[in-house]
């Protein structure tokens, strides 16, 4: 057996050596027109062949093409919940702080504190999603 070889043409191989030997070797074959029509058509069938696995290889370039893009709609999706967030906690905080300081309660300036803290952790996480946003994007035209 050769080591490089397709699985495909190892088991035609071996089914065709099972099948001499089923018909007592290669001189007692008998030569048929079927047999004589399968041999004719084996270059078509071969061209068949490579046609379907080219039809496949560009089908499954679309699907990742198309997956890359669903993935970086997604991603920006994220993006811009992530920034209303922002800007609604940042807001919520202001607000807070503003009435904290006119009815000089600590427990409203301690809640905008917490808000003020959460925006910041989301405006971490739009740092990050931004940069996988960038490389995402870097892939996608590289392709």
């Amino acid at each position: 057996m050769i080591e490089n070889m397709h699985e495909e043409t190892l088991v035609a191989q071996r089914r065709i050596c099972d099948f001499l030997k089923v018909n007592g070797g290669v001189l007692d074959v008998a030569i048929t027109k079927h047999l004589l029509t399968a041999a004719a058509s084996g270059r078509q069938s071969y061209h068949q062949y490579l046609e379907k696995e080219k039809t496949k290889k560009a089908e499954m370039a679309k699907n990742l093409k198309r997956k890359r893009h669903d993935e970086l709609s997604d991603l920006k999706a994220k993006r811009k919940k992530l920034m209303e967030e922002e800007k609604i906690l940042r807001s919520s905080a202001d607000k807070y702080a503003d009435e904290a300081e006119a009815k000089q309660n600590l427990k409203l300036l301690s809640k905008s504190n917490d808000m003020r803290h959460e925006a910041k952790v989301k405006s971490a996480e739009l740092v990050v999603l931004d940069r996988t946003i960038q490389s995402k994007l870097q892939e996608h035209l590289d392709c």
